[in-house]
């Protein structure tokens, strides 16, 4: 396993993870961020048992459910199912929309937030709080 950074505090091992998970990197470069509190994304994404939406600028957005309908959105096992939405304008990646299941989702956002970790030390009690409050393992 090579595990590269990406931008901001978000890595990516391009041979577990597979390239249709940029649209989610993307997203992640401004979901964990050292001029806000660590939860004021995730707050707004977990926990998906209710309709989460969180977005901003650059474009982007992740939520769980269908903005059409306004139903949540799940596969046909019934597990949640996120949509990522980024602006191709600007992040200029090829593709700017992504389905993710909540795990993946949770272990990105886990391994994320143990970047930032590791740049700011002091942050660890509020990171393993948010680890647990969210469910963010690394299980996908």
């Amino acid at each position: 396993m090579v595990v590269r950074h990406w931008g901001g505090y978000v890595s990516v091992d391009w041979d577990c993870d597979g390239d249709n998970i940029e649209p989610l990197l993307w997203c992640l470069r401004f979901l964990i961020v050292d001029h806000l509190p660590l939860d004021y994304w995730l707050s707004r994404i977990f926990p998906a048992i209710e309709k989460r939406y969180a977005g901003g600028d650059p474009g982007w957005e992740i939520t769980n459910v269908d903005l059409d309908t306004g139903d949540m959105l799940y596969d046909p096992s019934g597990k949640i199912i996120y949509r990522v939405w980024i602006d191709e304008d600007i992040s200029y990646l090829e593709s700017g929309v992504g389905i993710y299941e909540e795990a993946i989702i949770k272990y990105h956002v886990r391994r994320t937030l143990e970047n930032f970790r590791a740049i700011h030390p002091p942050s660890s009690s509020e990171i393993d709080a948010l680890v647990l409050k969210y469910g963010l393992d690394y299980s996908i």
